[in-house]
């Protein structure tokens, strides 16, 4: 990982997926792809590109996604930059990006019961759907999901490894 320090874009071309950024950090230009729907994202989630390029350069953490993706963190303020990236050949492809408040998120896993609770906000339960086998997603009184219950987590990911920027992990 690179050292904190400026990003500066000096050109851009338009590509079959997308646009190529050029940019130059630390005197080394490089290349990068963001597709038309990552860059519809920037735009819905009111992104600067500059926070994109520095959470992908200078992320505080890079997690292994699936089919061969990563995804970059780096939280600003309440929020985190969270920009979802492959490679083309050598050529870093940002496929979408998001922007989540974090401020009131947090993760409680009960180990004696074997079950993860993500609290993505706060509000009253008031019903649950079964989501899959095992995964109770919990609404408030206007349906929106409070509340995402996993069970049997250990069959899904190993607790050590379940790290996510700007969340609170609680052992109940």
């Amino acid at each position: 990982m690179l050292e904190t320090g400026e990003v500066k874009i000096t050109r851009v071309e338009n590509a079959e997926r997308g646009r190529i950024y050029y940019v130059v950090v630390q005197n080394k230009e490089l290349k990068i792809m963001i597709t038309r729907h990552a860059e519809g994202r920037l735009n819905r989630w009111s992104i600067d590109i500059n926070k994109l390029f520095e959470a992908l350069l200078y992320p505080e953490e890079v997690l292994t996604g699936h089919y061969g993706r990563f995804i970059a963190h780096k939280r600003y303020g309440t929020h985190i930059v969270r920009a979802v990236y492959e490679y083309d050949n050598d050529l870093p492809v940002v496929v979408t990006v998001y922007y989540p408040l974090v401020e009131h998120m947090q993760i409680k896993y009960s180990p004696d019961a074997d079950v993860l609770v993500i609290r993505l906000r706060d509000g009253k339960l008031v019903d649950s759907i079964d989501v899959a086998e095992g995964i109770i997603a919990h609404l408030d009184e206007s349906g929106k999901v409070i509340e995402v219950e996993i069970l049997d987590e250990s069959k899904f990911v190993e607790i050590e490894e379940l790290s996510l920027i700007g969340l609170q992990l609680a052992r109940a």
